[in-house]
């Protein structure tokens, strides 16, 4: 939840205000990647081949890649606020279920 959450306005900040640095940026999108990898693998040996939620994590890492990089699609953002929506969506739920 607050993992994505701080991945997902980091691309969407990052798209708007482009910074060619590595650092603590780096190592967020390694682990957003990582994260959208294992839950991708995981989805697909419980045999659920459709885990959108985990291809988020996974764009949202290699995307983040690109921008400290500097390279910078429009697009980015649009990913950033999916992600953004998918972790207060699991924040949310977390909140409600007892």
């Amino acid at each position: 939840g607050l993992f994505d959450l701080m991945v997902g306005a980091a691309l969407t900040i990052l798209t708007i205000f482009p910074v060619h640095s590595g650092g603590l940026l780096f190592y967020i999108g390694l682990i957003a990647l990582f994260k959208g990898l294992w839950s991708i693998i995981t989805a697909a040996a419980a045999g659920f081949y459709f885990d959108i939620l985990g291809m988020f994590d996974l764009l949202a890492g290699v995307f983040l890649l690109l921008l400290i990089n500097g390279i910078v699609f429009g697009f980015f953002i649009y990913i950033g606020i999916l992600v953004i929506l998918k972790a207060l969506y699991s924040i949310l739920i977390f909140m409600i279920k007892p």
